[in-house]
């Protein structure tokens, strides 16, 4: 019932309405125009304190660290590669310090050594002796580091010559490596 009692006049009521309605437009406007001023300071100062010069020499600095830590990650690579085919070839290689030294360990030390060849598969020595019983001793010797499979797989005696007028003995030997 009190919707339908109106104390104003009609153009009072339409004057208050139009009232209403600019007010919260200008209202709105203030807000919305606020909104707007402060978006722009805040882009200004964003811009202002992360400008595009300050970010694109960051970039740079942090490309530039990156090139040079992947330059020595590259050449730590490459270093750890060439070890480890270093490593991979002296694992292959035949160890012949452990022969050579085993056989002069071996040999008496009135023989004398004509000729010693080493390759990785076998040993080929001339020895000469004026001394039957030094040649037993160097023959045992190695007869020992054969039964033994360290130093040779093998031992073939390839010829045994006797000079009547010096009256040295000669022996060829070839040695089988394992």
């Amino acid at each position: 019932m009190n919707d339908k009692i109106n104390l104003l006049k009609g153009s009072k009521a339409k004057r208050f309405r139009q009232e209403k309605i600019l007010k919260i437009i200008r209202i709105s406007s203030v807000v919305s125009l606020t909104l707007v001023v402060l978006t722009s300071l805040i882009f200004f100062f964003l811009k202002f304190r992360l400008g595009v010069e300050s970010l694109k020499e960051k970039e740079n600095a942090a490309i530039s660290q990156i090139t040079a830590v992947s330059k020595k990650a590259g050449k730590l690579l490459y270093a750890e590669s060439r070890i480890k085919d270093i490593s991979d070839i002296l694992k292959k290689r035949s160890t012949f310090d452990g022969v050579i030294t085993e056989t002069v360990n071996v040999i008496p030390s009135n023989i004398t050594v004509q000729s010693l060849n080493l390759d990785k598969k076998n040993l080929s020595m001339t020895i000469t002796s004026s001394s039957l019983l030094s040649i037993d001793k160097l023959l045992n010797g190695f007869e020992n580091l054969s039964e033994n499979k360290k130093i040779f797989a093998k031992i073939t005696l390839e010829g045994l010559t006797v000079d009547p007028k010096t009256g040295k003995y000669t022996i060829s030997l070839t040695g089988n490596l394992p």
